[in-house]
């Protein structure tokens, strides 16, 4: 018989983890830079500046949502997990996208 692997350090996991995240984020502000000359070229000054108000839009709107995406899919399998009756699981996803409604 094997010993069960030894617990990750709680302090490495979040290291490993924001080293990941920052690493997504150089490797997307690499690929913006490298495409902004082309993208100049081929969309002109004024398709550009479009791209970039859109690119804030989505920015924004992703920064906005607050995680209610991941919150939705949480309860929603917390509901399927208990085996919730169809009345039951509306009951709980009506709140939800009444609340993603207004937001």
């Amino acid at each position: 018989m094997t010993a069960p692997p030894a617990p990750r350090s709680n302090l490495r996991q979040l290291v490993r983890n924001v080293s990941t995240q920052w690493l997504g984020i150089l490797i997307q502000a690499a690929v913006a830079f490298a495409v902004t000359p082309y993208q100049i070229r081929r969309l002109g000054v004024d398709g550009n500046g479009v791209i970039a108000v859109i690119n804030s839009y989505v920015g924004y709107s992703g920064l906005l949502s607050l995680g209610l995406g991941s919150a939705v899919v949480k309860y929603i399998a917390f509901a399927a997990a208990l085996t919730f009756d169809a009345d039951e699981r509306a009951g709980l996803l009506g709140p939800i996208l009444r609340r993603l409604g207004r937001a």
